[in-house]
């Protein structure tokens, strides 16, 4: 939506559905502007209640207009520029993930009560965990880390060690960093019974993912980006002073998608997995830990529509009637799952922590991406007459 500077006219009309129709501001014969600055700052607003410091929201969103004569009583220009910085300090996160000593074997902090002669875990002692392929226990809740999945050892190099009691891990989370650009201009020419106006708008919005290179587990699921042009130009001729024609044609596309926040790829974990490009990955150990690093999502559309409308006053009657034409083009790409998420629900070894570490998972899912191209036309007419 245009910058509030730039709109003239502002009104819904509601049918089955709402619709919002927009008219945009025109130069004058006088060279007139205006600028302005909206923050938002959280060193400004009352700390909530519930919350032990004040927000750290920072949000800035700025901007201005201008217009003129290029020629007095003929020709005119308009612009408007509107930008939007958005940024919040990174939220605490808190994960269990493995200590030192689960790192190297020792799990028999998962039975708090002990272990009988045997190795074994004493009665409601806690957790005793066993080999998922013979289903024998392991005595102690040791496991061999030859036993170790590759590909967990490699996940292990991206997550720090517990900095809390037992496997506390307290980290800080993606922060919030948006921009957001976007310009329009105006052209309008009016000359006896002729009124032509040409506009253009950008706007581009950005959210880059936080590549998260030492701490997987802080990786940013929400980056995504999104460039919206369009053109419009109409034209109105007064044929004579009971017959008018307008003449509109327009030109959209919109171009974005999501951003993978990945610093590497399950192939360079050691998972032999066909994978997308850039990569993604998902994983979640049980009430532990997980990590997403959001998807590549593509899409690029794009529109274009010619209408024409005439109105013919006759007498007590007021003659309304025109058609439209719309071509539509949506190209998507989205590898959404292509590859694959792995959870580990404690299913087989008795803990979701070493199924993770023996590469166990519960449960695998994958997706085929979707990926399409879509072409549409559509054409319609109407005629109304208004009886007084």
């Amino acid at each position: 939506m245009p910058s509030v500077s730039g709109i003239r006219h502002l009104s819904d009309q509601l049918y089955v559905i709402v619709f919002t129709n927009r008219s945009t501001k025109s130069g004058t014969n006088e060279i007139h502007g205006d600028g302005f600055e909206y923050l938002r700052n959280g060193s400004l607003n009352a700390r909530n209640f519930f919350a032990p410091t004040q927000d750290t929201l920072k949000r800035n969103q700025f901007g201005g207009s201008v217009g003129g004569p290029i020629k007095r009583h003929e020709l005119f220009y308009f612009g408007t520029y509107q930008g939007t910085r958005t940024r919040s300090a990174a939220q605490g996160v808190i994960a269990q993930v493995p200590t030192a000593a689960e790192r190297n074997g020792d799990f028999s902090d998962l039975c708090p009560g002990g272990f009988d002669a045997s190795g074994l875990c004493v009665p409601k002692g806690g957790e005793q965990i066993h080999d998922p392929d013979t289903l024998q226990p392991f005595a102690h809740n040791f496991i061999d880390p030859s036993r170790f999945s590759p590909p967990a050892l490699y996940f292990l190099k991206f997550i720090p060690p517990p900095n809390g009691p037992g496997r506390q891990l307290t980290f800080a989370g993606p922060s919030i960093r948006e921009n957001e650009d976007q310009w329009m201009t105006k052209i309008d020419y009016v000359r006896s019974r002729h009124q032509i106006s040409g506009r253009y708008y950008w706007t581009n919005f950005k959210h880059p993912p936080f590549v998260a290179k030492d701490n997987i587990l802080a990786a940013d699921a929400n980056g995504n980006q999104v460039r919206v042009q369009n053109i419009g130009i109409n034209h109105t001729f007064t044929a004579s002073p009971n017959l008018l024609l307008n003449t509109w044609f327009g030109l959209a596309r919109q171009r974005g998608g999501s951003l993978s926040g990945a610093p590497f790829s399950f192939a360079d974990a050691g998972i032999k997995i066909a994978a997308p490009t850039p990569p993604e990955m998902s994983v979640w150990v049980g009430s532990y830990f997980a990590f997403n690093t959001n998807h590549k999502g593509d899409f690029d559309r794009g529109e274009w529509t010619i209408r024409e409308n005439v109105t013919l006053v006759k007498g007590s009657h007021e003659l309304k009637f025109g058609g439209e034409f719309l071509h539509v083009k949506k190209h998507l790409v989205n590898t959404f799952t292509m590859s694959g998420e792995f959870d580990f629900y404690n299913n087989l070894s008795g803990d979701d922590l070493t199924d993770f570490f023996l590469g166990r998972a519960s449960e695998f899912l994958q997706g085929g991406g979707e990926f399409s191209t879509l072409r549409g036309r559509e054409a319609s007419a109407y005629a109304q007459d208004n009886w007084r």
